[in-house]
């Protein structure tokens, strides 16, 4: 699965086990159980959410629980970020800001929850389907929506016709625009304002509590790090990648910048197994307009990783990513662009060191 050499399993505190099947697996060292369900994570479907019964209709090793909230976070990346409390749950972070482009026809997307250490702003007509959490300010464009709950250390404010369907929390102050709905409970710190025809399901509840949120950074940069001490199977030239190539699994390494030509299709052939393709790239990774990288020949626990330890990734405008990534500094998606991942899981973006930029109509993480 790993490819040639060893893994130091003790460096990243897992062992190997078998209860889930045949095949070995990476599971914590530990007696972990997030939601406190009485089942310890490397054996719970889903670690978010209590599900005592573990029902998985589809018998695809994604929990019910999981799949009905309606967007999947980046499930097969858990391991990687078993120190954090909350980054597994996220489908894009960033240790600064992260800021989403206008809708395109076709709604832009986050399908998952957005946490930032600074501010979060959403362009008109996009769509978070799970929570957003800002260390600052959140501000929205005119008819946004968020399906989940916004939580803000800072002020609030909510663009003509936008939605949240849960709840709304501020530190300070709370704006809402005309014909903005916010359905679950208002909260604010200092002062709401409502525009003209403005609704919440209460009037507003003066909060004296200023939220806080959790700087998750550090879980980034571990993560990143444990990815790169794996054993090495293959190195890919630095440079660029100017023709269609295809990669079996493995840990590839990359000592220095790697770009792919505009147009180019990338495919990961996992060879009818549930291998892994994690990539280390020591500098910035780019990915020109219209890449294409596709899995063949895989299972719906396939993993992706795309993993830039020492500069940022950006994606060209259409292009269409599986995977997940992981930058130092910033990650950028274009227009109309996509990541997701492999059957139901991943797809996600994380920053450890910097800011998180959605290009107008584009889609980051898995649609249920």
């Amino acid at each position: 699965m790993w490819g040639g050499g060893d893994l130091d399993f003790n460096d990243i505190n897992f062992i190997v086990t078998s209860d889930t099947g045949s095949a070995l697996v990476l599971v914590p060292n530990d007696d972990t159980d997030t939601d406190d369900d009485g089942i310890r994570d490397y054996k719970d479907n889903y670690i978010y959410v209590k599900n005592f019964d573990q029902q998985d209709s589809d018998d695809n090793g994604i929990g019910n629980a999981c799949q009905d909230t309606g967007y999947v976070a980046s499930c097969t990346d858990v391991e990687f970020l078993n120190d954090s409390t909350t980054l597994p749950a996220q489908t894009v972070f960033a240790n600064t800001y992260v800021s989403a482009g206008a809708g395109s026809p076709g709604g832009e997307s986050v399908y998952g929850n957005i946490l930032a250490n600074t501010y979060v702003t959403m362009g008109a007509g996009s769509r978070v389907t799970g929570d957003i959490q800002t260390g600052t300010i959140l501000t929205t464009g005119a008819s946004a929506t968020v399906e989940g709950s916004t939580l803000a250390a800072g002020a609030s404010t909510l663009g003509a016709s936008s939605k949240v369907y849960s709840g709304l929390q501020s530190g300070t102050a709370v704006t809402l625009g005309a014909s903005s709905q916010v359905q679950g409970d208002l909260e604010y710190g200092t002062v709401v304002t409502y525009g003209a025809s403005a609704t919440s399901s209460n009037p507003g509840v003066n909060n004296t509590t200023v939220p806080v949120i959790i700087d998750e950074h550090q879980g980034v940069l571990d993560a990143q790090s444990a990815l790169n001490s794996m054993a090495v199977t293959a190195n890919i030239a630095p440079g660029n990648i100017a023709l269609a190539t295809t990669f079996t699994p493995g840990v590839y390494d990359v000592n220095g910048l790697l770009t792919v030509t505009a147009g180019v299709t990338l495919t990961l052939d996992a060879q009818d197994s549930d291998g892994d393709f994690i990539f280390n790239i020591s500098n910035y990774l780019t990915f020109g307009a219209g890449v294409n990288v596709v899995v063949v020949n895989g299972t719906a626990n396939n993993r992706v990783i795309w993993n830039a330890t020492g500069g940022y990734v950006s994606i060209g405008a259409n292009a269409n990513i599986v995977g997940t990534i992981l930058a130092r500094e910033y990650v950028s998606t274009g227009a109309d662009s996509s990541v997701s991942g492999v059957g139901y899981c991943g797809g996600a973006v994380y920053s450890g060191a910097s800011y998180v930029s959605i290009g107008a109509g584009a889609v980051v993480g898995t649609k249920d």
